[in-house]
């Protein structure tokens, strides 16, 4: 039995629940202080000095969710029935509540998905600085990151996104997964490597351990080529009109580079939107999709350099790139 705060355990089931995408939808709850365990095919999310032991339960994360939702006292207890059915139960209030927890027998765990990792050992525990001004939240990332001489690739629908780390990330050759990003993303405590493959990390509560990847780099060598320079721009102006113009138009509709004009875009009522840069000439207008003008405006707004610069990139398909500090975006145009 425990007494738990209900905003503090609903805050870390809901970190636990972004863990990972194949993650098994139960979790192993430790009753006598409310620490979690959730595995995935790929590695696990847990509390600080969460062990899974006699006495954890194992429970649907949704359910228990929801029950703890259900329940108006910012207090509850949690409890077992004769059945070993996890009970969610009112404290501190005239009226009695039992939520009951949709709980698994031990002997079932595995067809529920729960897995044990070995991590093996530590061998490298690196600067939580490593990763300081990268956030991949923003990003529908659709495939495997991957890290080649300390520099991020993350492949999405819109465009290529590409995050220069500092000389310390050059020596790592493990590629991160993507669930193990968006874990770090806005402040860790540590970041750890391990000798069986796995990328670890811990933030505020939880502990994250991951297994990189080997796929080929193959794309990441493909993107990581010079471009040709083609102009400047005012970097907090155009990350500002970008991310308004993506704003006020569908994500399938277009979005124009102009020299003269600027970034222009056309409303619900096809009334054209135009956002002013700096007058140019020398080269020719272009045009984007609004989801790749929010990929930009998502990529280059979290570093401060003043100026962005656009370069034309030779690929099988006109290609274009802006960077801005260590971050730039690839993205087709038409």
């Amino acid at each position: 039995m425990s007494i738990v705060d209900k905003e503090a355990i609903l805050k870390t089931l809901g970190a636990v629940d972004k863990f990972d995408t194949t993650a098994s939808p139960f979790l192993a709850l430790r009753l006598g202080d409310a620490k979690v365990y959730r595995s995935s095919s790929f590695g696990f999310v847990a509390s600080k000095d969460m062990l899974v032991d006699t006495s954890s339960v194992f429970v649907s994360l949704d359910h228990l969710y929801d029950c703890l939702k259900a329940m108006p006292e910012p207090k509850v207890e949690l409890d077992l029935d004769k059945q070993g059915c996890l009970i969610v139960k009112s404290i501190e209030s005239p009226y009695e509540s039992e939520l009951r927890v949709h709980t698994i027998p031990k002997e079932e765990v595995a067809k529920a998905g729960m897995k044990r990792h070995d991590l093996g050992k530590f061998s490298g525990i690196l600067k939580p600085e490593l990763f300081r001004g990268f956030n991949s939240k923003p990003f529908p990332v659709a495939a495997p990151p991957i890290l080649s001489a300390g520099k991020l690739l993350l492949s999405t629908p819109s465009g290529i996104i590409m995050w220069q780390g500092p000389d310390t990330l050059r020596d790592v050759k493990l590629h991160p997964r993507e669930s193990f990003l968006r874990f770090i993303s806005g402040g860790i405590e540590e970041v750890y490597l391990t000798d069986t493959g796995y990328w670890g990390a811990s933030n505020g509560p939880l502990v994250i351990f991951l297994s990189g990847h080997n796929l080929s780099t193959n794309l990441h060598q493909a993107y990581n080529v010079p471009g040709e320079k083609v102009t400047e721009f005012p970097a907090k102006r155009l990350v500002e009109v970008l991310g308004a113009a993506a704003a006020l138009c569908d994500s399938s509709k277009k979005v124009e580079f102009d020299p003269a004009k600027g970034i222009v875009t056309r409303n619900a009522f096809g009334n054209p939107q135009e956002f002013g840069l700096n007058p140019q000439k020398g080269w020719q207008a272009f045009s984007i999709f609004g989801n790749a003008a929010k990929l930009i405006h998502d990529a280059l707004s979290q570093t401060n350099e003043e100026t962005a610069v656009l370069y034309r990139v030779e690929q099988s398909y006109p290609t274009m790139r802006l960077t801005r500090g260590p971050w730039e975006v690839n993205f087709k145009i038409f």
